[in-house]
């Protein structure tokens, strides 16, 4: 596929998870989209409800004279009219990253805006009686990524232990 080629497939969010309290660091492969992408240290992604219907995702660049930023805003739509709306609201407010799980397998996620994250995402919250709006914000000086597990950690050993081009049988001899 060349960079330039039409996306074959439009995936959608299929769950969000919260993070509040691992790291992302870089990725430093090429196929991994150098520095854009980021590898999982200490996450632990907390799965939150959201109506299907109603979460977005936008990502706008802003030129200026130190360079182009990009604010990446995610907003998820709930019921919140139960005896946990307080508490629920307030937790929001300690998330450090946002990952959108796709329906192509691929985790978008916010919250790295810079090499390591300096600052966590904003979050503002707007309810009625019936449902609550987060919005979760982020000014980056990059796009955002993709993040890998780190059980792709162990899947790229095995590929690099065995050779690709050498076939492989095993049958007892």
């Amino acid at each position: 596929m060349e960079i330039i080629d039409r996306v074959a497939f439009n995936p959608d969010v299929c769950a969000v998870e919260l993070d509040f309290e691992g790291k992302l660091t870089p990725e430093y492969a090429k196929i991994a989209q150098n520095f854009f992408n980021s590898r999982e240290n200490g996450n632990v992604w907390k799965p939150t409800y959201f109506g299907k219907k109603t979460i977005s995702f936008s990502e706008t660049s802003k030129k200026s004279t130190a360079g182009t930023s990009y604010n990446q805003t995610i907003t998820i739509t709930f019921p919140s009219n139960d005896l946990l709306r307080s508490d629920r609201l307030e937790l929001f407010k300690m998330v450090k990253f946002i990952k959108l799980v796709l329906t192509n397998g691929a985790k978008l996620v916010i919250g790295r805006n810079d090499f390591f994250q300096n600052s966590p995402p904003k979050v503002k919250t707007e309810s009625n009686l019936k449902i609550t709006t987060v919005t979760f914000s982020t000014e980056s000086i990059f796009h955002s990524g993709f993040v890998r597990n780190a059980d792709d950690d162990i899947a790229d050993l095995i590929d690099d232990l065995l050779p690709h081009d050498i076939p492989i049988t095993f049958i007892n001899i």
